[in-house]
């Protein structure tokens, strides 16, 4: 009984040396706070991401996206400007656009399982807007971790994605609540 013990112990401790390891090779990235465009939304991205780029929708939205890596992970935005505004939609419409949204970017990225849209998330600054949250996994194994916001002006997704589920629970949380919608 004794040895069975030990070797209990013996797998507990190596099995948390080994994640510990895991944690201690991904180094925690630094984040800056950035304007999208004058006067539109703000995010925190990983330090040294490239500017944002724009491209416009079929229906003319701005579309806004940059990425930006910390060793094996990718620190993802996408930020559309409605144009025209969506002023007459309510906030379970603009919801459900959203989820919409993340089921195109499934889509786009070969998502082939998905834990399923968590919704409810609100910001006290921004009482009217919606978020929801996601974790996927594509076709050739990456891991996401997905949050988007929306109100009836813009639309933020927010990414982190790699080999495996991010190691750093706190840094997740705070990048893909990083999303602020403009003081209007």
């Amino acid at each position: 009984m004794r040895k069975l013990f030990t070797l209990f112990l013996s797998t507990l401790a190596f099995s948390s040396m080994m994640a510990q390891s895991t944690l201690e090779t991904q180094p925690i990235p630094r984040f800056e706070k950035h304007e999208v465009f004058e006067g539109g939304p703000t995010v925190y991205l990983v330090k040294e991401t490239p500017q944002f780029e724009l491209t416009k929708s079929e229906d003319g939205s701005e579309v806004y996206t940059t990425e930006g890596s910390v060793a094996d992970f990718n620190f993802a935005s996408i930020v559309v400007r409605f144009v025209p505004s969506m002023s007459d939609a309510s906030p379970e419409d603009m919801e459900a656009l959203l989820v919409n949204y993340l089921e195109f970017l499934q889509a786009q990225f070969g998502v082939v399982e998905s834990a399923g849209v968590g919704l409810g998330h609100t910001k006290e600054e921004t009482p009217e807007a919606r978020g929801v949250i996601d974790y996927w996994k594509d076709g050739d194994g990456l891991q996401y971790a997905v949050k988007g916001w929306v109100n009836q002006s813009y639309l933020g997704v927010m990414l982190i994605y790699g080999p495996e589920d991010y190691p750093h629970f706190n840094v997740q949380q705070m990048y893909l609540e990083g999303f602020s919608f403009p003081k209007e």
